[in-house]
């Protein structure tokens, strides 16, 4: 995959930017803000074992 995902459901909670994805991601990962530079955890929502996974960003620090 070329460049970034944006995932519009995920944004920086300092800055409100949508946060862009590489697409390789996993839960754990520590992401930062492209445009303020807030480092966010990245986990996975609990979900249902016929849905697909769903992730959710914790500050970090």
């Amino acid at each position: 995959m070329r460049g970034g995902m944006a995932r519009p459901d995920l944004a920086c909670s300092i800055c409100d930017a949508d946060l862009v994805f590489a697409g390789d991601e996993r839960a754990g990962d520590l992401i930062h803000c492209t445009f303020c530079g807030a480092p966010f955890v990245l986990r996975e929502r609990p979900r249902a074992s016929d849905d697909e996974s769903e992730f959710l960003l914790e500050e970090d620090g």
